[in-house]
């Protein structure tokens, strides 16, 4: 008596053969890229961790500045030039709406515009 082990010759038996070809050719082809994929990949995680290393510097960094100008009151300082900037910016555009647009005028505005700004940006900010 024999066991049944399937039809050998029965229909999809190549597709199956060639099938399993195609996917060791596949295995062969990858397997030959790994070497330079994981020397890629370790080359990723040390640039990685160098990024993380500095960025973690510079936000202590930060940290550093930002307590020391609180410390110093350089924030409430900040705070108060902008808030004098938006006085002074309110002041001149009302003076603005009220004198007829001269190109003089409007070069003083911008002006005093770019020298707020200057100085506000000399101030660190939250």
């Amino acid at each position: 008596m024999t066991e049944d082990v399937g039809d050998i010759d029965g229909p999809g038996w190549r597709e199956r053969v060639d099938r399993l070809g195609d996917w060791r050719r596949d295995l062969t082809a990858e397997v030959a890229y790994l070497p330079k994929t994981l020397s890629d990949l370790r080359q990723t995680i040390s640039d990685l961790r160098k990024i993380s290393e500095r960025l973690e510097k510079a936000t202590e960094g930060i940290e550093m500045v930002l307590r020391h100008a609180e410390r110093s009151g350089l924030v409430d300082a900040a705070r108060r030039l902008d808030e004098a900037a938006t006085v002074v910016q309110n002041q001149v555009n009302a003076v603005r709406d009220q004198t007829p647009g001269t190109e003089l005028f409007d070069r003083a505005v911008a002006e005093i515009q770019r020298t707020l700004s200057s100085m506000n940006d000399l101030f660190p900010r939250r």
